[in-house]
């Protein structure tokens, strides 16, 4: 199995996708994440209360799953649990 990992930013930054030099054999997953700058992950409250909408959403999609970890200097680590639930769909 073969894990495609593929960071979206929520620039409107426009990149070439590269391709690969060898062709490798097996399954192919693709993993496709949004993180929000690391700013909002510090403070990800309103000023009116309630989260703002780019932390709420990868709140409910990766910290609320447990799939991702943000470490205290902004690194974002994946979880085995992301890659085991993509495992388990294909065996």
């Amino acid at each position: 199995m073969n894990y495609q990992v593929k960071k979206e930013t929520f620039s409107r930054e426009v990149r070439a996708e590269k391709k690969p030099g060898k062709q490798l054999n097996g399954k192919f997953i693709r993993i496709v994440y949004k993180v929000p700058n690391f700013d909002m992950i510090l403070e990800p409250h309103k000023k009116k209360g309630g989260f703002k909408k780019a932390f709420s959403e990868f709140k409910r999609d990766w910290l609320d799953t447990e799939k991702i970890k943000v470490l205290d200097n902004g690194f974002i680590v994946f979880t085995p649990k992301i890659f085991e639930g993509e495992k388990a769909l294909y065996d």
